[in-house]
């Protein structure tokens, strides 16, 4: 995917691995502001043109998504990039992030769950920024909101799964873990969330198995790699 100001140009292929022969290409221009329809348009033709039947969830996941401003997705973005580098100063950019992709459009409901992801990282032990009942408050106050305005936000549904962990409300909390899971499969860190939760319930087996898949939806992050780590030391490994 190329980008050139607010337009956005994708090459889709589909190339058999064994033979490495092409078999369906197609190019595809649009407006950034359109680039969640664009995805689940090519989702759609990939999936029709090898054959792959599309579960009734995973269709309700391809239908085309309002337009979001383009402001709003950059800042996102931006985001979820400092959130992802887990340290005080990079938590207040992806705060001031967020709260600036909410200011460019109100119903930006992934905005929303990335704040509840931060305001759960202020409030751990290895952060520490603020105590933690505040910053537990103040993230599932975000994720519900995300969720009000879009219920098949996964980000949401793990923030919420993590405030449950934590506060020990065991069932609510597998229920969100597993529901977000459901809803995008590929989110690597709603696996290492539920993995946390699972050496909690002293389910180390399974832990084990939803760190790995963690680590194979996302091998380069130093976080998910870390918790593996904890969680094989749990498992006396």
């Amino acid at each position: 995917m190329h980008r050139v100001g607010d337009r956005v140009h994708v090459r889709a292929q589909v190339i058999h691995a064994s033979s490495d022969s092409h078999l369906w290409a197609a190019d595809y221009d649009r407006d950034l502001r359109d680039v969640l329809d664009l995805q689940n348009e090519v989702a759609r033709t990939i999936a029709g043109e090898v054959h792959i039947k599309i579960t009734p969830a995973e269709q309700r996941l391809l239908v085309p998504k309002r337009i979001i401003a383009r402001e709003a997705i950059d800042d996102y973005l931006q985001g979820r990039y400092f959130l992802n580098r887990h340290t005080e100063q990079n938590l207040r950019k992806a705060i001031g992030y967020f709260e600036s992709a909410i200011n460019a459009d109100h119903n930006y409901a992934q905005a929303y769950a990335g704040l509840a992801d931060c305001y759960n990282q202020l409030g751990t032990v290895m952060i520490g920024i603020l105590p933690p009942l505040e910053a537990r408050r103040a993230s599932e106050i975000a994720a519900r909101k995300a969720l009000e305005i879009d219920n098949e936000v996964a980000e949401a549904h793990a923030a919420l799964g993590h405030v449950d962990y934590v506060n020990w409300n065991w069932a609510a909390a597998e229920e969100e873990f597993k529901r977000s899971i459901e809803l995008n499969p590929n989110y690597a860190s709603a696996h290492s969330q539920y993995a946390f939760y699972l050496v909690a319930r002293g389910r180390i087996d399974e832990a084990l198995a939803e760190i790995s898949r963690a680590q194979e939806l996302d091998p380069l992050s130093l976080s998910i790699s870390s918790n593996r780590g904890f969680i094989l030391k749990n498992a006396r490994r």
